[in-house]
C-alpha cells in the first residue's frame, strides 16, 4: 500500500498556546468533516470554531417541567375535589388555591364564609 491510498482516521497533536490551537482547528475545520478538540480550560472562541450550536435542551427541561406541574396540580384537584371530595364543614369550599399570610389574616377577621356559593361545590 502507498501512502496515497491510505487515508486519515485519527489524528492527534497538542498545542502550547491557545492561539495555536484554535488556528489548528480551523485549518482542520476546512479540511477534515469531523473535528474535535480538548483542553484543560476555557478558551475563547474553540466552540464557534468548532461549529457548537445552541440545542434545545433547556427549552425543552422547561416545558416538561411545566407540564409536569400543571398536571400534578390537575391530578390533586380532581382527587380533592371530583373523586373524593371531604364535606369539612364550615361552609369551606372543596379546593381552593393557598392564600398568603397577609390575605390569611384579613381572611379570618371576616365573618361571612370563605367563598361564595357559586365557587363552593354542594
Amino acid at each position: 500500500m502507498s501512502l496515497a491510498e491510505l487515508s486519515i482516521y485519527a489524528l492527534l497533536a497538542e498545542f502550547g498556546t491557545p492561539e495555536d490551537l484554535l488556528a489548528a482547528v480551523r485549518t482542520a475545520g476546512a479540511r477534515y468533516s469531523h473535528v474535535d478538540a480538548y483542553a484543560p480550560y476555557a478558551v475563547d472562541g474553540l466552540a464557534e470554531a468548532l461549529g457548537f450550536r445552541r440545542n434545545r435542551v433547556p427549552l425543552v427541561t422547561l416545558l416538561g417541567g411545566i407540564a409536569g406541574g400543571a398536571g400534578i396540580y390537575f391530578l390533586q384537584w380532581y382527587s380533592a375535589v371530583i373523586d373524593y371530595p371531604i364535606n369539612s364543614g364550615a361552609g369551606r369550599c372543596s379546593f381552593r388555591r393557598p392564600s398568603s399570610s397577609r390575605s390569611w389574616s384579613r381572611r379570618s377577621r371576616r365573618s361571612s364564609a370563605c367563598c361564595s356559593s357559586t365557587d363552593c361545590r354542594d
